[in-house]
């Protein structure tokens, strides 16, 4: 499913729709991520590696087309799965594509300032078909040549606060042996919450749009 590129340079992201801060809610996150680590320690975790594909002859010499390949791992309806691209490596995402089964949205590498761009992905199904060249996105990149690494996380959206619940480093296919997402139970309610506001203000914000 392709949806076009959603561009944020509100500043407003930072303040609107922001979360209550402090007290019960954020006991309750950490509650929830903890009472979700036995079913995540049980669950296989996704490997992600990509293919990237050079600048075609009528292309920018920077744009480089990323295909994803998303295999160890079963998605359920309102997962979701956000591939980072750094915001002093790229300049723009476009042309994203995803499975049949999924929502796809992009946001800007540097929107808000410093913020990464985000190739996020949401279920709309469980056991979605992850078909092969069903997703990638074209990316401006700074400087030439492709990137090794690319950061991801996997979020469970089902419940009116988005959990982490798994993460990783997707890899070139031309790089070493992809690692699978390695995300202790003990970090996962700690990054739950160092990213939870930033997240929910720019992803739900975007999504709601």
């Amino acid at each position: 499913m392709w949806r076009p590129i959603v561009d944020f340079t509100r500043q407003s992201l930072r303040t609107a729709g922001q979360p209550p801060r402090g007290g019960p809610h954020v006991l309750w996150i950490v509650g929830a991520v903890t009472c979700l680590c036995a079913a995540v320690s049980a669950t296989a975790s996704p490997i992600i590696t990509y293919q990237v594909t050079p600048p075609g002859v009528s292309s920018p010499g920077n744009v480089y087309h990323y295909s994803f390949q998303i295999a160890g791992n079963d998605f359920f309806a309102g997962e979701e799965l956000d591939i980072e691209f750094g915001v002093s490596q790229f300049t723009r995402l476009q042309f994203g594509q995803a499975g049949q089964d999924f929502d796809l949205l992009l946001l800007q590498p540097g929107s808000p300032p410093g913020a990464p761009g985000e190739y996020s992905a949401l279920a709309l199904v469980d056991n979605p078909l992850l078909t092969p060249g069903s997703f990638g996105v074209d990316v401006t990149q700074v400087g030439q040549g492709p990137v090794s690494q690319l950061p991801f996380f996997l979020y469970d959206d089902r419940a009116s606060v988005s959990l982490l619940i798994d993460s990783g480093v997707a890899t070139s296919a031309a790089a070493a042996t992809p690692e699978p997402a390695t995300l202790p139970c003990s970090a996962a309610g700690f990054l739950s919450l160092a990213i939870y506001i930033r997240r929910r203000a720019r992803l739900q914000f975007a999504r709601n749009y």
